[in-house]
């Protein structure tokens, strides 16, 4: 009997397979949509009839500062419509480097290096720092120690 049960599920499954690859997609999404929304009616029914509606309103409200959060990680973060200029980097004076590491004019390749690296593990990419600024700090460092 349970081989009977199984070769017929797979059966179910394949002609739904085939039935979903051919039918019309805007009809497949509204079928979805309804069966999400019966879903959802049949949920609340429940968590009525059980006493715990409560319990998921007070869940759904604590989760109302994290909203911004789940927008930027389901919707993708809004990208600037016009990118950072990596082309002024080749034009950057020694001073503006100085500047962009915060040291002085005297300052030794070890004392570069030290200002780089505190700077870069404050603003890299990896910890939620921008690829301009880390491009900045990076081309910094090769304007300084760089030996004319």
């Amino acid at each position: 009997m349970p081989i009977i049960l199984g070769a017929l599920l797979v059966i179910f499954i394949l002609l739904g397979i085939r039935l979903l690859l051919n039918s019309n997609p805007k009809i497949l999404l509204a079928i979805f949509k309804g069966l999400l929304g019966a879903a959802a009616f049949l949920a609340i029914i429940l968590l009525i009839l059980s006493g715990r509606l409560v319990n998921v309103v007070v869940g759904l409200i604590a989760l109302i500062p994290l909203l911004p959060a789940l927008k930027k990680f389901f919707m993708g973060e809004e990208k600037s419509k016009t990118p950072p200029s990596f082309s002024n980097l080749s034009s950057m004076t020694r001073e503006q480097a100085r500047s962009i590491l915060n040291i002085d004019e005297n300052a030794t390749e070890k004392e570069i290096k030290a200002a780089h690296r505190r700077i870069i593990q404050k603003i890299h990419p990896d910890q939620g720092g921008s690829d301009y600024l880390a491009a900045q700090v990076n081309r910094a460092k090769e304007v300084l120690l760089k030996t004319d």
